[in-house]
């Protein structure tokens, strides 16, 4: 199971890096703009562990699967290493 923190209204931001917390201090200025969400990656933080090899395909897919349970058709996704 992932872990998924939202806040704000509107059009999908959805910020990718591997724990949610990284996007703290940008998440209120994000919020003004639209509805704003932040998750840890499988394995990481608040996530569940997984005994899968761990790919950017299935992080691809984590994300997919993000947008599908929030009903988003599409997002601005924001990133910054891997999640970029």
């Amino acid at each position: 199971m992932l872990w998924v923190e939202a806040a704000g209204h509107g059009r999908p931001i959805v910020c990718v890096d591997g724990r949610a917390a990284v996007w703290q201090a940008q998440v209120p200025t994000l919020a003004a703009l639209g509805h704003v969400v932040t998750f840890d990656q499988r394995g990481v933080g608040r996530s569940s562990p997984s005994a899968i090899r761990y790919s950017t395909t299935q992080m691809a897919e984590d994300l997919l699967s993000v947008l599908d349970a929030l009903g988003f058709e599409s997002a601005t996704l924001v990133g910054h290493g891997l999640g970029s």
